[in-house]
């Protein structure tokens, strides 16, 4: 079900990417999944840096759906489909 839901939005989920610093992007506990230092990367590549401002609106919004389908990619990668 979330996998068509991700399908119809157009969108291809990457590979995880790899850690930015020395520490385990996912731990899952019981029925828990922790996530963390999600940025926005893509190809190995951070696609934005700085600071959101009225501005560069459009930057932080790409910004946040790159974090978005990097956070699913590492839940796939945890979770299985």
């Amino acid at each position: 079900m979330i996998e068509e839901k991700i399908k119809s939005l157009d969108i291809t989920l990457p590979n995880p990417p790899t850690p930015a610093g020395s520490y385990i992007p996912a731990v899952k506990t019981g029925n828990l999944l922790f996530i963390s230092g999600q940025i926005p990367m893509e190809d190995g590549k951070v696609l934005f840096t700085g600071k959101v401002s009225d501005d560069n609106l459009e930057t932080a919004q790409k910004s946040a759906r790159m974090c978005a389908i990097n956070l699913l990619a590492q839940m796939k990668r945890e979770l299985g489909n």
